[in-house]
């Protein structure tokens, strides 16, 4: 039980309390005003001083440059530059030696050429090395003197004036060059001015150096620059320092000053407060002290009544003996109790019925966590990313999944909005779009977020608006699906059917025009056979033979890169097409290209023509070599790898399985996004006008697609590129390769030749150039023609010539009906390309060949006498 006295003794102790907290709150805010006031005061002074010391230093500076260019004008030094014969060496050293006395604390003087000689110096040999001129200020006209900057010597920090010699005061003919240790003489008169523990550094305007005058020390907070500002040293003192340039020279002056000094006359003040503080608070206890003997009595019985009451005894009373304020509060305690005991029989009563209504809450609550837990868990675990915003588009709630998605924690989103994961102009449009739900809209749409790492995550975003009890809108319900991968994989499909378009362009194309130069090459052909080495026409046919081959070219390119060639491959190492090539590489790479090859050694084989493969590596080293037009370093790598279901999934025009990899890296200038996505398109080149065709990678692509790979190709601006050819792995043993002599010289032929094509003036070429071999022509325009003459009797032929692409009846379908006819008969196709019937249907029959368009009369020739004398290898179109 508490003693009757304690309100005695605490509330005394309580007044003297509060009265300290009011001396000491006083006291701190005087003496925090006067602080403020004290430290302005000292920032005003010493930006003043700082400004008057800098002064200071530039006109003692001043007065050095113009004793510099008095002594670059004295008349020997000029006449040592303009006339090596003007002034004797030993009477300018002489000059200089008493410039040099004359100076104060003198260095070393050196007089330069303006070729960059150095003619005289005098002085120490560590500051004569130091006196070489330095470049004049921007801005400054090298007529005049200037000073450097401040630079760290061996004997300190110095620093170097620079006189121009002038010639006639116009050209400059030399320089006059000082150099001078930091001993500015003003800095006693400073310190007079600021203080003595006053702290005075002189630096270089752009922050290089900085010198307290007589060691290098570090620079000064950037805050301090051109305003007095606060700041705490590294040993934790507070400082209160300034920046200012100088005018003169390319310096800068830091002067520091202790901000404990500023607060020295604060002291007594704050002294003298505390003791007038201290006499109230003595005065005020002991009144205190009497005024509450004379009150506490009275207090003390309504506290004994209230402490009874508290205990139940609720009949409890106060008598009243006095008419104040106390006797007041007696009759008011009285009253009160009269209340309790009347209210506790009323609590009494409802006890029972409160405890009945909180068992039916708890019962209540019980229920409704359990249920705001399962729709929880079903939040948590649904795999869409689910938020909630209010009407402003503030988030309330997220689950774990959409924090996922965009790389954030659950916890930290609320508080945010969606738009803040968008760019500017998507934000602005998905602003717009909230505003529509305000209004009752729900929507569906893809929307792109940007993730905290910085990727983009594509979601399939679906909004539901939210109502209140009342109808009134109340925020939106968001549910985003992440169709990232979905969309990578319809751009792959996307752009594989545009280049499965392009490339079956690029083949009707090739086929009409390789008709067309199929013309050009036989008329050509048997106008050189026919025109004497000396006939001036002739070097004109050859030109005309010459661009027909070019343009022959370019569709060997267009149909590489459409998959309609016939290939020639067989089982082979690409170690050894590596090797092989290698050293032609290096007729084709400038001298400041390093070619480096890395080959795996155990390498398994691929199934490919070996020509091919060394036109694709020819066309990658030639993108390579332009792409490093400085030079740089390329590198050719061998692998066996495996491609996983996973690359595969991400890849769909790739089959998982074992590959060989073939690498192409160089360190040139690299593409950026925009330029990968077209690379493999025909005709599309980043170089100048008659500098590319545009068909080079177009074709990689094609002759690797043709051979059942893949290509795949990684690069940055500024990093380098890298092309990845992915060739299926073969487990059949090495094939010998073959190179035909299709232009070899060949005996005339006598037999009879069935000439089926549909192109009236490429069959009258073709009619001509056997004909003129000696071969008996039967002509027919199609199939169904060709079938009748097959069908009259006494018709004699040994061999079928048809084009594979005719209207009706196609060159495959005519030789099978040829075979039937006449079996073991040889057959030879010629196509401007292969088209399905050849290359998607299987292989060709044994004794068939195949001439592409455009041909030449020594190859068409060639090509049916080896049909027709059974020298015939067998053909092998695209796999």
């Amino acid at each position: 039980m508490p003693s009757r006295h304690s309100l005695r003794l605490r509330l005394p102790l309580l007044i003297s309390a509060l009265l300290g907290l009011v001396l000491v709150a006083v006291s701190w805010a005087a003496y925090r005003q006067l602080e403020r006031v004290l430290a302005t005061a000292a920032s005003e002074r010493l930006s003043s001083v700082t400004l008057r010391v800098a002064g200071m230093f530039d006109e003692s500076l001043d007065g050095m440059r113009g004793a510099a260019r008095d002594l670059a004008l004295s008349a020997p030094i000029v006449g040592l530059l303009t006339d090596p014969g003007g002034a004797p060496r030993a009477e300018v050293e002489r000059v200089l030696e008493q410039a040099r006395a004359r100076m104060t604390q003198p260095a070393a003087i050196a007089l330069w050429h303006r070729d960059g000689r150095r003619l005289i110096a005098v002085g120490p040999e560590a500051s004569i090395a130091a006196a070489a001129p330095v470049p004049a200020p921007a801005g400054r006209t090298r007529r005049g003197p200037w000073i450097g900057p401040l630079v760290q010597g061996d004997s300190g920090v110095g620093y170097v004036i620079v006189a121009p010699v002038l010639a006639g005061m116009r050209d400059t003919v030399g320089f006059l060059v000082a150099h001078r240790p930091l001993r500015p003489t003003a800095i006693a008169q400073a310190r007079s001015l600021i203080g003595a523990d006053a702290r005075i550094v002189v630096g270089n305007a752009d922050g290089t150096l900085w010198s307290d005058l007589r060691e290098r020390v570090g620079a000064p907070p950037r805050e301090t620059q051109g305003t007095p500002a606060e700041y705490a040293t590294a040993d934790g003192v507070r400082q209160l320092g300034v920046v200012v340039p100088m005018r003169v020279v390319p310096w800068a002056l830091w002067v520091q000053l202790p901000r404990a000094s500023t607060m020295t006359a604060a002291r007594p003040f704050l002294l003298g407060l505390i003791g007038i503080g201290l006499g109230f608070m003595v005065l005020g206890t002991v009144a205190a002290w009497v005024l509450i003997r004379r009150v506490t009595a009275p207090l003390v019985e309504v506290t004994r009544a209230a402490e009874d009451v508290a205990r139940g005894d609720y009949a409890r009373r106060v008598a009243v003996t006095r008419g104040d304020e106390l006797g007041s509060l007696a009759l008011s305690f009285n009253s009160m109790a009269a209340q309790v005991e009347a209210s506790s029989r009323d609590l009494q009563a409802h006890a029972t019925e409160l405890e009945s209504a909180n068992r039916a809450l708890a019962r209540a609550n019980d229920e409704l966590r359990a249920g705001e837990e399962r729709y929880r868990r079903l939040v948590e675990a649904a795999h869409e990313g689910i938020c909630a915003v209010d009407p402003s588009g503030v988030i309330t709630f997220v689950n774990a999944r959409l924090a996922q998605m965009l790389g954030c924690d659950a916890r930290a989103m609320p508080g945010r909005t969606l738009f803040d994961f968008m760019d500017a102009d998507a934000a602005f449009e998905a602003r717009t779009r909230f505003a529509r739900q305000q209004r009752g809209f729900s929507e569906t749409r893809e929307v792109a977020f940007h993730r905290q790492d910085g990727s983009i995550v594509w979601t399939r975003e679906s909004v539901s608006p939210l109502v209140d009890a009342a109808g009134a809108f109340a925020g939106a319900l968001f549910m985003l699906s992440d169709v990232t991968e979905q969309r990578a994989l319809e751009a792959q499909l996307l752009h594989a059917q545009k280049m499965e378009a392009v490339g079956q362009l690029a083949g009707g194309v090739a086929h009409d025009f390789n008709n067309l130069l199929t013309i050009v090459t036989s008329y050509s052909g048997l106008l050189l056979s026919e025109l004497p080495d000396d006939a001036p026409a002739r070097a004109d046919v050859l030109e005309i033979r010459g661009a027909a081959e070019r343009a022959a070219g370019l569709t060997r390119q267009l149909l590489a890169f459409s998959r309609q060639q016939v290939l020639d491959p067989r089982v082979l190492d690409l170690n050894d097409v590596v090797r092989d090539i290698e050293r032609m590489l290096g007729r084709v790479l400038r001298e400041d290209v390093r070619l480096d090859t890395v080959l795996a050694p155990a390498l398994g084989r691929v199934y490919a023509d070996p020509g091919q493969l060394e036109q694709v590596i020819v066309n990658l080293v030639v993108n390579a070599r332009d792409a490093m037009p400085s030079g740089g370093a390329l590198t050719l790598e061998t692998a066996d790898v495996h491609l996983s279901e996973e690359y595969g999934r991400l890849h769909p025009d790739v089959a998982p399985g074992p590959y060989v990899m073939l690498a192409v890296s160089d360190t040139g200038v690299g593409m950026d996004a925009d330029t990968q996505a077209r690379i493999f398109e025909p005709f599309f080149t980043t170089k100048g006008i008659g500098q590319g065709t545009g068909l080079g990678l177009s074709t990689v692509y094609g002759i690797v697609k043709q051979s059942g790979g893949h290509v795949w190709v990684y690069s940055e601006p500024g990093f380098g590129t890298t092309f990845k050819l992915y060739l299926p792995r073969a487990s059949a043993p090495d094939a010998p390769h073959r190179r035909s002599d299709a232009e070899s010289v060949v005996q005339p032929g006598s037999e009879t030749i069935l000439l089926v094509e549909d192109d009236e003036q490429v069959r009258v070429a073709a009619r001509r150039i056997l004909a003129r071999a000696g071969f008996e022509v039967v002509e027919a325009a199609n199939g169904a023609e060709a079938l009748q003459l097959l069908a009259e009797p006494g018709t004699a032929i040994d061999l079928l010539l048809t084009d594979m692409v005719m209207p009706d009846m196609s060159g495959r379908e005519l030789a099978g009906r040829f075979r039937a006819l006449r079996p073991g008969m040889p057959i030879a196709y010629m196509s401007g390309y292969t088209e399905d019937t050849v290359v998607r249907q299987g292989g060709f029959e044994p004794g068939t060949v195949f001439i592409p368009k455009p041909f030449t009369p020594q190859m068409l020739t060639a090509k049916l006498r080896q049909a027709l004398d059974g020298a015939v290898a067998p053909l092998h179109p695209a796999a």
